[in-house]
């Protein structure tokens, strides 16, 4: 990271050449360096025989990476990890954001055709949307939902405490990953049952998850897609970082979905940033990789809510960067 006391032209200078790190570090991930020093310290040969790589090559990569902290040169061409390095290790969440950012980087190179044209960087470098993507990429598609998974578990507690369930009975949390939003409103509510619905490949085993096996008497799943039909009988229908991924008139058709499902007394939960400017970059973002989608005001979700038939009831702060905007069918 630039230092404080860094003159502007440093400041942009490491901004505009920040590629080259970025690339080394999807390298290092790709050949499992970090993996390969978890029981000490190699030699850069040792390292490359390993990896089936040229070994000249290689070395120059590890002092790139020791440069940004990643490694520690601890003698002639030896290398070990550091405590920053041990995070691109597997079972590591960071590991898991590098594969879906090098997954990712091919749609920026798109970005002057996405900025021209309002269209998808992503769509245009692999011929596919992103769903479409992960499907045929597993390691990818695991990387996602797991990257997922932490980022709702950091704001789990404050969306859980945020709203009344008291007169809810049967939650519905669309497009809920691998349910760590879903299980956190069982456990804290024990009076609720939850059905978790999302893509086949996303839920599939989540059964046997220990955290799902504690409410495993209170907990569905239900594979499908949610722009043909929900699970019907809802009293509410989560949508957490959903709608911000689609256009409005897919928008539109989940939230009429989710309207047609809910019983007569059903809500929605829209779960999403309401300010582009703290988003801004994660707002780039969904234009570049998805289709369509934004960071929506409160007014432009009213909208949305509007052309399916429903209402803003009301919309509820928490103590995370979301907030949540309560439907009720018109």
């Amino acid at each position: 990271m630039p230092e404080a006391t860094d003159s502007p032209e440093n400041v942009l200078s490491q901004m505009l050449w920040g590629y080259r790190a970025s690339q080394a570090l999807f390298v290092a991930v790709r050949l499992g360096l970090a993996d390969l020093l978890k029981d000490g310290a190699k030699t850069s040969e040792d390292l490359a025989a390993r990896a089936g790589v040229d070994a000249q090559a290689l070395y120059r990569l590890l002092v790139v990476l020791a440069s940004v902290g990643v490694l520690r040169e601890v003698g002639p061409a030896r290398f070990e990890i550091t405590p920053m390095g041990v995070l691109l290790q597997k079972e590591s969440t960071l590991r898991d954001s590098a594969i879906l950012a090098e997954s990712f980087w091919p749609a920026y190179a798109e970005l002057p055709y996405t900025i021209q044209t309002g269209r998808s960087g992503f769509q245009r470098a692999f011929g596919m949307p992103i769903y479409g993507y992960l499907a045929k990429t597993p390691e990818a598609d695991a990387a996602y939902a797991a990257r997922m998974a932490v980022a709702t578990s950091a704001m789990a507690a404050a969306l859980t405490e945020s709203y009344d369930f008291s007169t809810v009975s049967t939650v519905v949390d669309v497009g809920g990953g691998r349910g760590t939003l879903l299980l956190a409103i069982l456990k804290a509510h024990p009076h609720l049952r939850g059905i978790l619905f999302d893509r086949a490949p996303t839920v599939s085993g989540i059964h046997h998850d220990p955290e799902a096996r504690q409410v495993a008497e209170r907990f569905e799943v239900v594979a499908g897609n949610f722009f043909e039909a929900l699970p019907a009988g809802g009293d509410a229908y989560l949508l957490k970082w959903v709608i911000s991924e689609w256009s409005d008139e897919k928008a539109i058709l989940i939230l009429t979905n989710c309207r047609q499902a809910m019983t007569a007394g059903g809500r929605v939960l829209v779960m999403d940033p309401l300010e582009v400017q703290p988003h801004a970059l994660f707002n780039l973002q969904i234009l570049v990789v998805w289709n369509g989608g934004r960071v929506r005001s409160q007014a432009e979700i009213a909208a949305l809510f509007a052309a399916a038939g429903l209402r803003v009831e009301r919309v509820i702060p928490t103590e995370s960067q979301f907030s949540i905007v309560e439907g009720r069918p018109v």
